[in-house]
């Protein structure tokens, strides 16, 4: 039997203290979040939206919330996040404060030929986030514009 979820961060509370704690509060106190949880780190078929660069609007809020100025990412050399997990040019994970699949877990599903791990993404600026997120393999599959996927070819 096929389940299907669609999933968003919950957003964090207010407290630097707080938030910082807010995910493993979620998942020791609330069973259907970790239920939840330990069912996307084993699912088949994903849909990963990717942020390029520096994330602004709510995320910069949530950051604020954690203590941690969006001028943190600036200065780890960010160039991009998926799933809300913000990744340097070497593929390396910058956080890991919010209730998402990490990037480690990606790759570990990614390099599965059974499960469909699909990196929805376009646009040109978002092109050095693309090729950093498919050379880490955080993804098996691209879903992009016809524009965006000429330039990662080099046509």
């Amino acid at each position: 039997m096929a389940k299907a979820f669609v999933t968003h961060v919950p957003p964090l509370p207010n407290k630097v203290s707080e938030a910082k704690n807010f995910k493993k509060f979620l998942l020791e106190n609330i069973a259907e979040i970790k239920w939840l949880y330990n069912s996307m780190q084993e699912l088949d078929i994903a849909f990963i939206g990717l942020g390029s660069s520096v994330p602004t609007g709510d995320f910069d809020n949530e950051m604020k919330k954690l203590g941690l100025p969006i001028q943190n990412l600036v200065d780890q050399n960010i160039i991009g996040g998926i799933n809300y997990n913000w990744f340097d040019s070497n593929g390396k994970q910058f956080l890991d404060y919010f209730l998402t699949i990490p990037i480690k877990q990606l790759q570990s599903l990614s390099y599965n030929e059974n499960k469909f791990i699909a990196l929805v993404a376009g646009g040109l600026h978002k092109v050095p986030s693309i090729l950093v997120a498919l050379k880490y393999n955080m993804a098996n599959r691209l879903i992009t514009d016809v524009e965006t996927a000429k330039k990662i070819i080099g046509k």
